[in-house]
């Protein structure tokens, strides 16, 4: 073979496709020359890409620009992503959530479905229902809808959509891709949660922009997503980010209860959102019985310590200290631009991060950059848009 495959020439193309539709797509109008600028593609590269792209209907003519005056009608080329259609799903439990969004991510249709925990069939049943009633719902027409991005809690072989475990929705080694494409005709692209949270604060959130940041989910799970140099990181077994497993300084750890092992992390049992809520609910026995037997939601916690409620933050104030000795080791390891509290309690850290950061303050040379999402809950949903649009520019 004359050329090594990290550099075959279709290897070569689908970069510059990649390249020059993210140059578009980040900087909106945008004359072919000035992308030749920004990328370093050569001309006669930008040129063919461009047209290529202007005959799949990724790209078109800025004519809003020629309007004002500032060129002639071709000159400028802009992101045509609201021609263009995706299923995004969120399997978390208690609900799906399923929404149809165009490629520039705005949402069109969202609709919930409840999951019947553990019981496989059922929830595979309520998923094709989900996307029935979604494609039913939206005005869009089928052919411009261009695949399904789903993310999911458990392990996934992203590669070729097989669901390898989720005890939530009941799966193990389930062929979702597979079957799904049987019974819907759509492509599907798959990965966990986690992964497609992170990969939809890079493309709509707070880590548009960034090439090394962190995205957090304080949830049931404990988990953390990572983009270094631009790419979401993965592991040398496909199971990076699991900050569950961290151990907390000693100071910490008379609060773990070592039988539980087995199925959490340490770090999990300490600031996890149940871990959070059966605080909650012991110290407000204390003192009000009656409201803490109405208790049955982490939010009521955050929300409450945001309220300056002593037994709230008395909570919060349990959790802040080793979640902010482990953001600033992890920022400090990898040189992190930011970390990103994200997923369904993203609202509610608003709470916890500055005090994160005056717990640091004189512990540490750099305090890092700490923020909640501005995608909440949908982060993931947003994912599932990147996604495939991902996939369109690998494989269109």
């Amino acid at each position: 073979m004359l050329v090594s495959r990290g550099y075959k020439i279709e290897n070569i193309r689908t970069f510059n496709r990649t390249v020059i539709v993210n140059t578009i797509r980040a900087e909106g109008a945008v004359s072919k020359a000035k992308i030749a600028r920004l990328t370093g593609i050569s001309v006669p590269t930008v040129n063919r890409q461009v047209e290529e792209l202007l005959r799949e209907d990724l790209i078109c003519q800025d004519h809003n620009d020629f309007e004002r005056g500032r060129g002639r009608p071709g000159e400028l080329f802009e992101f045509n992503g609201k021609s263009h259609f995706v299923i995004g799903i969120d399997l978390a439990f208690p609900n799906i959530r399923g929404m149809v969004a165009d490629l520039s991510g705005t949402i069109h249709t969202e609709m919930i479905e409840p999951v019947e925990k553990g019981n496989g069939v059922e929830n595979y049943r309520r998923l094709l229902s989900l996307i029935e009633r979604l494609q039913n719902e939206t005005k869009v027409e089928r052919s411009k809808i261009y695949g399904i991005g789903l993310g999911i809690g458990g392990i996934v072989d992203h590669e070729n959509g097989i669901v390898l475990q989720s005890a939530m929705m009941g799966w193990e080694n389930f062929h979702l891709a597979k079957l799904l494409y049987t019974e819907t005709g759509f492509t599907l692209f798959l990965d966990n949660d986690v992964s497609l949270s992170t990969i939809g604060e890079h493309g709509f959130g707070l880590g548009q922009g960034l090439s090394n940041f962190a995205c957090v989910t304080l949830g049931t799970r404990v988990l953390c997503g990572l983009v270094l140099d631009g790419n979401l990181f993965r592991g040398s077994n496909f199971n990076s980010g699991r900050i569950d497993n961290f151990i907390p300084a000693y100071e910490f750890q008379p609060q773990i209860n070592h039988h539980d092992l087995e199925s959490q992390g340490i770090m999990e049992m300490l600031v996890s959102s149940p871990n959070v809520l059966r605080k909650g609910r012991i110290l407000l026995e204390r003192i009000n019985p009656g409201k803490a037997a109405h208790l049955d939601d982490p939010k009521q916690v955050y929300q409450a310590a945001g309220q300056g409620e002593p037994w709230a933050l008395e909570v919060i104030e349990t959790i802040v200290p080793p979640l902010a000795l482990m953001f600033s080791n992890i920022s400090s390891l990898l040189d992190l631009e930011m970390i990103i509290i994200s997923g369904r309690m993203a609202d509610e850290s608003q709470v916890i991060t500055p005090m994160i950061s005056e717990y640091l303050k004189g512990k540490t040379l750099r305090v890092p950059n700490i923020k909640s999402s501005n995608l909440g809950s949908k982060a993931t949903v947003m994912g599932a848009v990147m996604l495939v649009y991902k996939g369109i520019l690998h494989n269109w």
